[in-house]
């Protein structure tokens, strides 16, 4: 893999930019045709792009030297998440009407995976007079709609561009 990506980046003449979100604690499976391909990828790459520190060193504990490592913070669309919502607040109820969702909502849009601690937000919710609508997919879902009070809802994986309804929809985001 590695010797083809560097063939591949040298026809090219362009550089092998890779973007890599995990860290330490990303649950992966030990085998090792998956180290070959982290092994390959590292050393094909130019250059990593990285979301934070916690990716910068897991790359750093790879063995990737830090100066081919470049943090690019996750970032948020203003126009999308910003002034769409703010406009599509204006038609508010009829969202809330159409998606299903009445009373004090909390907004929580992500992955469902451990680490991101959407078990414990939930029991936060438990008992509570307020409808938590969970928008994102992952290897807890399962899990986690089974285990869900009933004023939680979930709805998926959706499209950026789908997500602006529910933000407008939504009383309070929950990060």
């Amino acid at each position: 893999l590695g010797v083809r990506l560097r063939l591949v980046e040298h026809a090219r003449r362009r550089p092998l930019v890779v973007w890599v979100e995990s860290t330490e604690r990303d649950a992966r499976p030990d085998s090792r045709p998956l180290a070959l391909a982290k092994r390959a990828l590292i050393h094909a790459g130019t250059g990593f792009l990285v979301p934070g520190s916690a990716s910068r060193e897991y790359l750093r504990a790879l063995g990737v030297a830090d100066e081919r490592i470049v943090t690019a913070p996750n970032a948020v669309d203003s126009a999308i998440f910003g002034t769409q919502v703010e406009a599509r607040r204006a038609e508010r109820e009829a969202i809330r009407a159409r998606l299903g969702l009445d009373g004090c909502v909390f907004l929580y849009v992500g992955r469902l995976d451990p680490e991101k601690g959407a078990d414990v937000l939930l029991e936060a919710m438990r008992d509570l007079p307020a409808t938590l609508a969970v928008v994102g997919s992952g290897s807890q879902e399962g899990e986690l709609q089974r285990a869900a009070p009933p004023n939680v809802r979930f709805a998926g994986w959706l499209e950026r561009d789908d997500l602006v309804s529910w933000y407008a929809a939504a009383d309070a985001f929950v990060l």
